[in-house]
């Protein structure tokens, strides 16, 4: 997906990314009380590409906004973030699951990010136009 879609506006692959990272993660709550494997990997693959798609949507934006003096710490403080982002849930998926059971954890973790990525669907394009304006203004 990277390779396809590299000259996509940052701005355009971090709303589709997410968007898709939606998609997946429902198809994956559909497959399992149906217990279709076609559909389970299908909505995985969906939101694998989802999420290259906000990834590499973060880094166009750190590459445009970043003075290159400053990108290498930058880069590697994204990099924290998003292994830290990926690998915490896991953990906690696991943690939950004990409790409620597997489907209910990844129930729980969906509706979470859900509501994540429709926070920042808005909030990506209103800080956007912001810095935009500011910019401008200087």
């Amino acid at each position: 997906m990277q390779f396809t879609l590299k000259n996509l506006a940052f701005q355009t692959s971090m709303i589709s990314g997410l968007s898709l990272l939606i998609i997946g993660l429902a198809g994956v709550l559909f497959a399992v009380p149906i217990q279709s494997v076609l559909l389970l990997m299908i909505s995985a693959i969906i939101t694998g590409l989802g999420q290259g798609l906000s990834f590499m949507g973060s880094m166009a934006l750190v590459n445009e906004v970043v003075p290159e003096s400053r990108r290498g710490d930058v880069v590697s403080s994204l990099y924290v973030i998003i292994y830290t982002g990926v690998g915490l849930p896991v953990i906690g998926i696991g943690f939950i699951a004990e409790w409620i059971g597997l489907y209910g954890a990844i129930f729980i973790f969906a509706v979470f990010i859900a509501i994540l990525v429709i926070l920042m669907a808005v909030l990506i394009p209103t800080k956007m136009k912001q810095e935009m304006t500011a910019n401008s203004m200087t």
